[in-house]
């Protein structure tokens, strides 16, 4: 059964806080974003002209979301507060469209 939009975004923003990888500027539009299972590994994420974020890891490639992309949308501050855990644990999904 395939996990709903909810559960995704519930499961990257747990594990990217939970994380906290390693993020480092390379460029203008790349950074290197740590391997959250492999130490000492990587992947480069750039974001396009549109501000989209995009990763090279198979979990991106699958689903478009993965703890790297939620890992760098914290460190930017581009994750709507409403996706974040609130006091009871749970994400306030109301805004997400």
């Amino acid at each position: 059964m395939a996990q709903t939009t909810r559960a995704r975004i519930d499961a990257a923003v747990s594990r990217a806080l939970e994380a906290k990888l390693p993020i480092i500027k390379v460029d203008r539009d790349y950074y290197a974003v740590g391997s959250s299972s492999r130490p000492n590994e990587g992947y480069l994420l750039e974001i396009d002209d549109t501000g989209s974020i995009w990763c090279p890891c198979p979990g991106f490639e699958h689903t478009g979301l993965c703890v790297h992309k939620m890992s760098l949308g914290l460190h930017l501050g581009r994750v709507p507060a409403s996706w974040l855990p609130t006091p009871t644990g749970g994400i306030d999904m109301a805004v997400v469209s």
